[in-house]
Formats: structure tokens, C-alpha cells, sequence
């Protein structure tokens, strides 16, 4: 359960291309964004069918220096706002750090230019906060990139591929860096063989929206070594997203002598997002703000 009301959030979203984004011109989609709960009682925000990517910010009071934007995940079909989205953005306001929710555009929804459509968004909306850094209150050389699952691999395309070019500059927002100043992933989705083994495992198949983003861009294949600092949580009993991709990501990081940290945790399987304070799964957090603090 949560002590906020969501829409007031929804209410801020921030559209991040002031047109139709490229490869959206023409497309007829009808965002949906509803509640539902899992069989252990946990109330998911769910946003699917998005068109107008948006980022929806979390200023806290006070002087804030650091800002990070969030990537929820969804399996690359839809995302869940609240979860690995929302909650992480206002425990991050309790230490400082302004919060920026991605809601981006999604390959399950067949854009004519699919496999870069995140990072399209990807990369726009890291150049939004940037350009707009004076605005919201932040360092520009203190922004980074946070995401989960499938979040987690358009954060690492972002870090990996921030000045690959895949749209037209449209206007000055485009003419600043989308390099992140750090990087964190949560149990994230990195490469394609891993993704298969993992649907093998559980007698399915990958689906075609993702076997194409994934074959395209496996990260720990594009690391390089002005890749950002990257801190990495996951857990050993996750069956959607194996820990063999963070630690492929993770040797890939030592290979390009980048700075990286790795938490593998016994249990917590898949999807946890902050965790439980109770459980080793609440212990990324404190992990992190230390870890920032020394990084930046």
C-alpha cells in the first residue's frame, strides 16, 4: 500500500518532446494506466500502450544537488510506475536527490523504428533534465540513470550508447550530452542468450519485441571505458532475470577498467524494487546512498 495519491503525480508528467516524437507520427495508440494486485497482495501501477513519453519529477525540499532518472520495468511490454518507479523516487527525495520517472515509449507496440525506440526516449529525456538542470535545482554533472528489468537495460543502453545517434536533433535540448554521470541497475535485463536461456528454463519462448532490442543490444557487449560508474543489485534466486546478466555486465565494466559494484543477494527472487528493510533484499538502499556519495 502506499500514502500518496498517485495522480497528483501523473498530473506533472512532463512531455519531453514538445512535438510528436520521432517515429510516433503515425501511430494511434491509447495509453492505459490502471491498479492491479498480485496474488501476494501488492498493488502495481501499470502504464502500457504509451505514445507521449513524459517524465514525472520528484524535487525535494530543500538544496538538492544530485538527481537521478528512474526506469521502471515491465518486461518491455508495459511499466510499473509505482513500484520501480514512484516509491523509489520519494526515498530518494528523503536523502536530497531529485527523482525523475521515465514513462517512454515501449517495442511491444511495433514502432516503424523498434529497436531504438527506447533508446530514442532514452536519451532525450536524460538531455531534458540536463538542458533544464538550472531549472529543477541540480548539478548537470550529477545526473544519473537508474532502472529495473527491462528499465535496467535501456539504463545500461543509455550508458553504453549515449552519443549513438538514432534520431534527428530537433532543437538545443539535443546539442547537450545524454552520458550519464552514474549508473544503477536492478536485477537488470542485459543480454539476449541469457534472456533465452531464462525462457527456455520455463518452457517459453522470447517474444519478438524483445528478441529484436536484445540481439540488437546485448549492453555487456558495448561497454567501453567511458561507460559511467555503475553500482548493480540482484538477487541469486531470480528466474526472469538470472544474475549472470549482472555479472556479465559487471565483467564487462572490469574488462574496460570502468568502476562497478556488484551485490548478488541470496533470495528475493524477481521484481522487488526497494525491498524489505526485514530481508537482505532492504539492503541495496543503504549500499547505494553510500556509494553515491563516494562516486560523485
Amino acid at each position: 500500500m502506499h500514502d500518496y495519491d498517485e495522480n497528483t503525480f501523473l498530473n506533472k508528467q512532463i512531455p519531453i518532446f514538445f512535438h510528436t516524437a520521432p517515429y510516433s507520427e503515425n501511430m494511434q495508440l491509447h495509453e492505459e494506466i490502471f491498479e492491479e494486485t498480485t496474488k501476494e497482495g501488492t498493488i502495481k501501477l501499470v502504464a502500457q500502450n504509451t505514445l507521449i513519453p513524459t517524465l514525472i519529477p520528484f524535487i525535494p525540499k530543500g538544496e538538492c544537488k544530485a538527481a537521478i532518472m528512474i526506469i521502471p520495468g515491465g518486461a518491455f511490454k508495459r511499466q510499473v510506475l509505482n513500484t520501480e518507479g514512484f516509491m523509489v523516487a520519494k526515498w530518494l527525495n528523503e536523502y536530497g536527490i531529485a527523482a525523475f520517472v521515465l514513462k517512454h515509449r515501449l517495442p511491444i507496440n511495433n514502432f516503424s523504428n523498434n529497436e531504438d525506440i527506447t533508446l530514442i526516449d532514452g536519451q532525450r529525456a536524460l538531455r531534458y533534465i540536463r538542458y533544464n538542470s538550472k531549472q529543477f535545482g541540480i548539478d548537470e554533472d550529477k545526473i544519473g540513470v537508474m532502472g529495473f528489468s527491462a528499465g535496467g537495460h535501456l539504463a545500461s543502453l543509455i550508458s553504453t550508447c549515449y552519443d549513438k545517434k538514432v534520431y534527428n536533433p530537433i532543437d538545443e535540448i539535443d546539442e547537450v550530452s545524454a552520458r550519464p554521470s552514474f549508473c544503477v541497475l536492478g536485477y537488470p535485463a542485459i543480454c539476449y542468450e541469457m534472456e533465452e536461456i531464462a525462457a527456455k528454463n520455463k518452457g517459453e519462448t522470447v517474444p519478438d519485441y524483445r528478441t529484436g532490442i536484445l540481439k540488437k543490444y546485448s549492453t555487456d557487449t558495448l561497454v567501453h571505458k567511458n561507460v559511467p560508474p555503475t553500482f548493480i543489485f540482484e538477487t541469486d534466486d531470480d528466474r526472469t532475470t538470472p544474475a549472470e546478466h549482472s555479472v556479465r555486465y559487471y565483467l564487462a565494466l572490469r574488462n574496460n577498467k570502468v568502476s562497478g559494484e556488484l551485490h548478488i543477494f541470496k533470495k528475493g527472487s524477481h521484481g522487488f524494487g526497494l525491498g524489505k528493510d526485514e530481508e537482505l533484499t532492504g539492503a541495496w538502499k543503504d549500499m547505494l546512498i553510500k556509494w553515491i556519495k563516494f562516486t560523485i
